[in-house]
C-alpha cells in the first residue's frame, strides 16, 4: 500500500486566521513484519524539481502488529512556517520523497491544499 499523507493546521480560536505553522503527517501500512521507513525516514520536498525543504522524521507512533497482520507507521514533520507553506503552494510542481517513495502532489489534492490556504488566509 502506498504512503498516505495528511496536513494539519492548528489555530488558537474559532475565527479563521493565518496560522504560524503547519506540519505534514505520513502513515504507511505494510504487510508482514518489516517497517518500510524505519531505516530511512527522510522527507524531501521539491518545488519545480528544485530542493525546497528536507528533514529526518522520527516516528511518533508505531503499532507493531495491526489486526490485518501488518505494521503501521506514523511520522510527523517538523513545523513548516506558514510563509514557507504558501510559497510551496504558489505555483509549479510539488513533489516529495519519503524514504524511497516518490510522489507528486497534483490534481484534487493540490487543489484542496490551495483552497485550504485561501480560506485560512482570509482571501476571497
Amino acid at each position: 500500500m502506498p504512503c498516505r499523507s495528511k496536513l494539519e493546521v492548528d489555530g488558537p480560536g474559532k475565527e479563521s486566521m493565518k496560522p504560524e505553522s503547519v506540519f505534514f503527517r505520513f502513515y504507511s501500512y505494510s504487510h508482514g513484519t518489516g517497517y518500510k521507513y524505519k531505516e530511512d525516514p527522510k522527507l524531501t520536498i521539491y518545488l519545480n524539481g528544485i530542493w525546497f525543504l528536507n528533514w529526518f522524521m522520527p516516528v511518533k507512533f508505531r503499532r507493531d502488529r495491526s489486526s490485518r497482520g501488518g505494521v503501521t507507521e506514523e511520522y510527523f514533520s517538523p513545523r513548516v512556517s506558514y510563509e514557507q507553506f504558501t510559497k510551496l503552494l504558489s505555483g509549479g510542481t510539488i513533489s516529495m520523497k519519503f524514504g524511497s517513495t516518490e510522489f507528486v502532489i497534483e490534481g484534487d489534492n493540490l487543489g484542496a491544499l490551495r483552497d485550504l490556504a485561501e480560506v485560512v488566509s482570509g482571501r476571497p
